[in-house]
């Protein structure tokens, strides 16, 4: 058996809930990035681009198929090789984050504390998650700076 390293592709899934964002990036000529990580999700191993979806969604898991295309210059992915995989569908420009672990959960909502100077306030939370990191919106980025809090 012979298997192709350069360029080498990478199978992952997205779940059927996520298929719409990345269509409709796909459907402008958007070239979107892959990024591989190690088993343990730390380290990035390579960064390639989405080549292809499969065109019928497997029932069994709500996914569709994936396939990105990485140039494997350093050969540091292998065939068969487990690797986690991020792909970029779009970036936000002049969007304020906190990490995710700033995000409060109740009931009926999600929200972020922010504190002032005489008293703190909710704001509610409507953003991406992105990793450790969630877009927050209704805030001004000065006020999570740690010389805003007094």
């Amino acid at each position: 058996m012979i298997a192709q390293i350069q360029p080498i592709t990478v199978i992952f899934t997205i779940p059927e809930d996520s298929l719409s964002p990345v269509q409709d990036r796909l459907h402008k000529n958007a070239v979107l990035t892959v990024d591989a990580y190690d088993r343990g999700n730390q380290k990035k191993i390579a960064s390639g681009k989405l080549l292809t979806l499969d065109n019928q969604i497997d029932t069994t898991t709500g996914t569709v198929k994936a396939r990105g295309s990485f140039e494997n210059k350093d050969l540091a992915l292998f065939p068969n090789q487990f690797v986690n995989v991020r792909l970029l569908v779009n970036t936000l420009e002049g969007a304020t984050i906190d990490p995710g672990s700033a995000i409060q959960h109740n009931v009926r909502r999600r929200f972020v504390c922010v504190a002032g100077q005489y008293r703190a306030s909710a704001h509610d939370q409507t953003g991406l998650t992105d990793g450790g990191t969630t877009q927050v919106t209704g805030i001004n980025p000065e006020m999570c700076s740690p010389t805003a809090v007094r």
